[in-house]
């Protein structure tokens, strides 16, 4: 005789599927990691750069004063701060067809003056024989 365990098994639902251990899992909000602080470079100066010093420049005629490009302004100037070190300043005046360069050395906190004496239109222009 058949007792109730012999019974036809009926449909038997399958075993819930496992979760992949690859499946990503959002993050919450609260563990989301903080970004990494960049180190310094060691390229990044440790201390402040040097402290400019000036020009007091004049020139005979007058002349537009530039330096690498950046107009200075116009003769004479007077404590124009600058970086240290050496600048070759570009002097033009308008009846002067080539303009006159000057070095100057800039010493860090003093004052360097100079005059500087333009040629003549007649010289300028001249080219030696």
């Amino acid at each position: 005789a058949a007792g109730p365990d012999d019974a036809a098994p009926g449909p038997v639902a399958p075993p819930p599927a496992p979760t992949p251990a690859s499946a990503p899992t959002p993050p919450a909000p609260e563990a989301a990691p903080e970004p990494p602080t960049p180190e310094p470079t060691p390229e990044a100066p440790a201390e402040p750069a040097p402290a400019p010093g000036f020009l007091t420049l004049d020139a005979a005629p007058w002349a537009d004063v530039s330096l690498g490009g950046r107009a200075l302004g116009t003769t004479p100037l007077l404590r124009l701060p600058l970086p240290p070190g050496r600048h070759r300043l570009r002097l033009k005046h308008p009846d002067r067809p080539d303009p006159t360069v000057a070095v100057v050395e800039i010493v860090s906190g003093e004052t360097t003056v100079r005059r500087v004496e333009l040629p003549a239109p007649e010289e300028a222009g001249a080219s030696p024989r």
